[in-house]
């Protein structure tokens, strides 16, 4: 192992932070210290354990006590902060601020006013066939900003209601296009995924239809790209009229793995209307007494005057999971390869020929989510110490 030589990526602005718990100090990245043989020690066991206690607990939304993965450094994630007191990370709350006054003209103006700012800018919006991405390309029209509109579409018959709503909001757009996924599978190319220093935020689940998305708006000259994050709070969450509403803006509203990974090394900015804190500030004051909204009716009826009736009056649910099953299915043989390469640098257990042999044989239709999501940390393992030490460096034509 001593010969092994970890080949920094040219590119790289990572939103992710670690706190060195010997000098209690935050550092932006941590590429000297692995180069100096950190990744050697990378508490693998640690890493699985982490993801078990989140898939356990992610249904109850219970805060998990997370194991040191590197020595005397706690990966912070974007939203979160370290916390000395409990000597670990935890999300960072964000009160916002309710007001009576608000309207849907101070709406408006608050979108109006944040879109301004990104005047001149070529404009792209991920053609989702959700409600979130609906609404900011609805607003990007009540305004008369022209914008380009690249989504992915499935043949499948769990998407035949998405492929209706695409249809109807691809006619928002100056030019719209979808890409077929069945080209670009979940989980494929996992030995080509981008370089990063943990596999915390590694997107390598849909690292090659990223690519591709990524690439064609590069290829239109798109220059800033607007996700809908964000609105599975904005939309949901339940606002309280007896107490603050607290929300983890930095956190939930914020797509930095995509950003760091596929769009800015691309030239492109990743942005996300909703985590702008007017915007907030305005639809959390008029859904003021609102309960849970899974559904997110409120939002349906709100902007009914600009949506297609498709979102308006009916709500779904666009389900991606057979094809992410389909795709760790397809991934085995590569899988194969990263495991075997992942015990000859760390001898870990996890990794050895009988657990790959057993891990492969797992039949993956039949995964709840506390077995995909442990299934996963091994692939994001495997990927991202492959990545590591890959001596290539991809980059988006």
């Amino acid at each position: 192992m001593n010969d092994i030589i970890i080949t920094r990526p040219k590119y790289y602005d990572s939103s992710f932070r670690f706190y060195n718990t010997m000098t209690s100090c935050l550092q932006h990245d941590i590429w000297n210290e692995l180069e100096q043989g950190m990744w050697k020690v990378f508490d693998i066991d640690a890493f699985l354990e982490n993801e078990r206690q989140y898939a356990i607990n992610a249904e109850h939304k219970k805060k998990i006590r997370n194991l040191l993965v590197f020595p005397h450094f706690a990966v912070v994630e974007p939203g979160h902060a370290w916390n000395d007191t409990k000597s670990d990370t935890e999300i960072v709350y964000t009160p916002i601020e309710i007001s009576s006054s608000c309207s849907h003209k101070s709406l408006m103006t608050a979108v109006e006013d944040y879109f301004q700012k990104f005047e001149g800018e070529k404009i792209g919006v991920h053609l989702s066939g959700g409600l979130d991405t609906s609404i900011i390309m609805a607003w990007l029209h009540e305004l008369g900003i022209p914008f380009v509109a690249i989504g992915f579409k499935s043949n499948r018959w769990e998407f035949r209601t998405e492929r209706r709503v695409q249809e109807r909001m691809a006619q928002y757009a100056q030019q719209a296009e979808l890409i077929d996924i069945d080209d670009f599978p979940f989980y494929s190319e996992l030995d080509q995924c981008p370089k990063c220093q943990s596999p915390y935020g590694l997107g390598f689940k849909d690292y090659s239809i990223s690519q591709a998305l990524v690439a064609r708006f590069k290829k239109l000259g798109v220059t800033t790209v607007f996700s809908g994050q964000g609105g599975d709070t904005l939309f949901v969450e339940k606002v309280p009229q007896d107490r603050p509403l607290l929300l983890a803006v930095g956190d939930e509203f914020e797509v930095c793995a995509g950003a760091d990974m596929y769009y800015s090394p691309a030239g492109i900015k990743l942005e996300v209307p909703f985590a702008d804190m007017n915007i907030i500030r305005q639809i959390a004051s008029l859904r003021l007494g609102e309960n849970e909204d899974v559904s997110k009716w409120w939002a349906r009826r709100y902007f009914k005057g600009i949506l297609p009736k498709e979102l308006s009056e009916f709500g779904y649910v666009a389900d991606m999971y057979g094809l992410e099953l389909d795709g760790l299915e397809m991934a085995k043989p590569v899988l194969r390869n990263l495991f075997n390469e992942v015990y000859e640098l760390t001898h870990n257990n996890n990794f050895s020929p009988y657990e790959t042999c057993k891990f492969l044989e797992t039949n993956v239709f039949e995964f709840e989510f506390k077995e995909y999501v442990e299934y996963g940390a091994r692939l994001s393992v495997a990927a991202w110490l492959h990545a590591l030490f890959r001596n290539d460096e991809n980059s988006i034509k």
